[in-house]
């Protein structure tokens, strides 16, 4: 159904990206299949969920009813969604272009629709355009001021430019206009970014309540709280939350992925590597590729992580779209590893040039750590931590950088906030935050509270 019409989106699309999710998929699928079948065939729990055919069926009736009425502008903005969550489902990047070819032919043929506008801009931060993602959101407002996804995408914007103080205006004002998920999770990530903890947990909390069963928003909600008390360190609580995500929308990537962290945080590396392996099949994400190499590291298998760890790059470089979307990702990785340093620096400043959010700065302060420039290094983690937000690896950064400026307080201070929090916040560095605390003399205070896995 729809052949002709779907031709044609996709000869409007560069080569690069026309390929760009069979590419993907033929990665995965080598990367899986080199690793062995022991544990790797998918069961009925971890394959893809059959909701994601229902999108793709949806795809094939839109096409349909546009070559029936090709001016029909409802039918263009509805395949704009569709695209938009098939993004989300697949990780194919690509599909952004078909997204944004259809809802500017909606906007063509309604140019006052104030839900075009808001689509454009969610497509907006999905490429990381984040002025122009707060352009939309803007000119939908001036349309329909009572639009509560507007708010959202234009609190979005805010949040990723650095403009925290609007942003939480824009976020308290969807939340006043409609409660719903979508509205109560940006609250909460508001109230993490301040340091919060408690507070995002309750709204998060009210988020998955608000969620509709079996759909893919609640799955993320539930992965959502579980960083939360991952976070925090309460890894059983973090474990409780992947475990529902992944019974509610079953084969659910991200929850993989979240709970393959948990085991590998526990110990229970063979079942990580397992879960972990499983979340690439179904959608390579570049951090799941890289945790994975990094349990792999963890092992002795030094092939198999060096095999994650190529793949990483191949994807972050497959399009243009591709190395806009994961500057940040890339920067990190490079820096973690310790490879192509130059680069991670020059990513991180290109990422700061538009994206002047907390994590923006902590990339750009850990580039500059492992560039030896640790005095302008300790000046960009001042700018990431200036909101007082509880994420060990901030606070497991700026131990590092005081260390090597030799401010033996502010390090053992922040290294052991960073172990207090979670002492298991990272495979590759949770050691290392150990070994120099202890050389520093300093001693870990748990933060724990009741039903936590203690260190």
């Amino acid at each position: 159904m729809g052949r002709n019409q779907r031709r044609g989106f996709w000869s409007h699309l560069p080569y690069s990206l026309a390929f760009l999710g069979l590419l993907i998929l033929i990665l995965a699928g080598v990367n899986f299949l080199s690793q062995g079948n022991r544990g790797g065939k998918l069961s009925a729990v971890d394959a893809p969920p059959p909701v994601w055919a229902a999108t793709d069926r949806q795809v094939d009736q839109l096409q349909e009813r546009l070559r029936l009425q090709p001016t029909d502008a409802e039918s263009y903005l509805q395949l704009g969604g569709v695209y938009l969550q098939k993004t989300r489902d697949t990780g194919d990047l690509s599909y952004y272009a078909r997204a944004e070819e259809a809802t500017l032919k909606a906007l063509e043929l309604s140019p006052n629709d104030a839900r075009a506008m808001t689509l454009l801009g969610a497509l907006m931060l999905g490429r990381h355009q984040f002025q122009e993602a707060e352009q939309w959101a803007r000119r939908s407002l001036e349309i329909n001021s009572h639009d509560a996804s507007a708010y959202g995408v234009l609190g979005d914007a805010q949040v990723e430019l650095g403009q925290y103080e609007a942003a939480i205006e824009s976020f308290q004002a969807m939340v006043d206009l409609k409660p719903n998920l979508s509205s109560y999770a940006r609250v909460s990530y508001a109230r993490e970014l301040m340091g919060g903890v408690a507070g995002a947990i309750e709204a998060m909390q009210m988020a998955v309540a608000s969620g509709r069963s079996g759909t893919e928003s609640a799955a993320w909600a539930q992965v959502q709280l579980g960083d939360l008390y991952f976070n925090s360190g309460r890894i059983d609580a973090a474990a409780e939350h992947y475990q529902a995500a992944m019974r509610a929308f079953p084969g659910y990537h991200v929850a993989l992925a979240a709970l393959g962290k948990v085991r590998s945080a526990q110990g229970r590396y063979d079942e990580a590597i397992q879960l972990y392996r499983k979340a690439i099949a179904i959608v390579p994400q570049p951090a799941t590729l890289t945790a994975l190499g990094d349990l792999y590291a963890r092992v002795g298998q030094k092939e198999q992580a060096q095999l994650q760890y190529d793949t990483v790059e191949l994807i972050a470089r497959l399009a243009a779209i591709n190395q806009q979307v994961y500057n940040r990702e890339l920067s990190l990785f490079y820096s973690d590893h310790e490879t192509k340093l130059d680069e991670a620096l020059s990513l991180a400043q290109k990422e700061i040039a538009i994206r002047q959010d907390i994590h923006g700065y902590d990339t750009l302060a850990w580039a500059l750590y492992k560039n030896n420039r640790p005095v302008e290094a300790a000046s960009a983690m001042t700018s990431a931590m200036k909101l007082g937000t509880q994420n060990p690896i901030l606070y497991y950064h700026a131990g590092m950088i005081h260390y090597r400026l030799g401010d033996r307080a502010k390090a053992e201070e922040h290294l052991q906030h960073a172990l207090a929090l979670n002492p298991h916040f990272s495979i590759l560095f949770e050691d290392e935050a150990r070994q120099t605390l202890a050389e520093l003399g300093g001693a870990v205070a748990w933060h724990g509270g009741p039903g936590v896995t203690t260190p």
